[in-house]
């Protein structure tokens, strides 16, 4: 008997008393070859990536987008937060950081995101858009 078998049969127990579903199957609906099928684990390749301990740098360019132009750069760690962008660019600026927005194809973003949530992880350089509130 098959492991398909083994499952169709399971499953027509199952249907014929759903309230009072049995979790072994009776010996006397298989066979004695059956009980001695092993189901082995499929085989997966190894997520190597993900336990990669490399930290990557980021250069990003963040220009104004109303006049007057301004533009600055840095280089910060793909690991790193928005709000530890912002934090290493408002010096160049001279703002604080609430009054400074950086947005990436039109959109937001969010302090509390890491540049990894926004960029592909083997991108090297970004260009950002950059807004200056005037703070009262």
């Amino acid at each position: 008997m098959s492991q398909v078998q083994i499952v169709r049969s399971f499953i027509e127990e199952l249907s014929k008393n759903p309230k009072k579903h049995p979790d072994r199957i009776p010996a006397d609906k298989i066979n004695g070859s059956a009980l001695s099928t092993t189901i082995g684990l499929p085989e997966a390749p190894f997520p190597k990536e993900e336990f990669k301990n490399e930290e990557k740098t980021l250069h990003i360019t963040a220009k104004t987008v109303r006049p007057p132009v301004i533009s600055v750069s840095a280089e910060v760690s793909t690991s790193s937060t928005i709000l530890e962008l912002k934090e290493s660019l408002a010096p160049q600026l001279n703002v604080a950081v609430p009054s400074l927005r950086l947005l990436y194809k039109g959109k937001p973003l969010v302090n509390s995101k890491f540049l990894t949530d926004y960029f592909d992880p083997e991108t090297t350089e970004v260009s950002l858009q950059m807004f200056l509130l005037q703070m009262s």
